[in-house]
């Protein structure tokens, strides 16, 4: 009767193959960002400026990091004469 029993498995975990697939994608995600990076930042190449000179004139912009006011509620000196130059 004992030989018609099921042996029971022994689940054995092939290490060496778990680190292949973990860096493998790993390596596929570093490739993703990076892939990625580059292509914007060649999208974006034409629309950045480091002369104010280069900017092309238009009737409104958008300040980035620019707030309206300062923390004291003073309105920001900035806003009213440093992006005035004309």
């Amino acid at each position: 009767m004992r030989r018609f029993l099921a042996k029971p498995t022994k689940s054995k975990i092939k290490w060496k193959t778990v680190f292949k697939i973990v860096f493998f994608i790993a390596l596929l995600i570093f490739l993703t960002i990076f892939a990625a990076d580059i292509i914007i930042k060649q999208g974006a190449k034409k629309y950045l400026y480091s002369d104010l000179g280069e900017v092309p004139e238009n009737r409104a912009g958008l300040l980035l990091g620019c707030s309206r006011v300062l923390h004291s509620g003073q309105p920001n000196p900035f806003l009213n004469t440093g992006s005035k130059q004309q």
